[in-house]
């Protein structure tokens, strides 16, 4: 398991995973922002692939839910 690996498996996701001291993380491809929280494994291999790939698709929804997704009101109000 590499990271580049990693990278090109999560890249529709438009993310990259980063190495830290002890954890690895998401950033945005485009902006270089931080996405998600971190994954505090010391080796990729810790991880499945398929792992890999949810983690790195929670990590983009949450941050869409929180800062881009707007859901129209269900309900009119009057």
């Amino acid at each position: 398991m590499t990271i580049k690996r990693i990278n090109k498996a999560i890249k529709k996701f438009n993310l990259e995973v980063i190495k830290g001291e002890g954890y690895h993380y998401f950033i945005d491809i485009t902006t270089k922002e931080h996405i998600g929280s971190p994954v505090y494994i010391n080796y990729l291999k810790d991880f499945s692939m398929q792992q890999w790939i949810q983690e790195a698709d929670d990590a983009r929804r949450e941050y869409d839910e929180m800062y881009h997704e707007y859901t129209e009101p269900t309900e009119e109000y009057i």
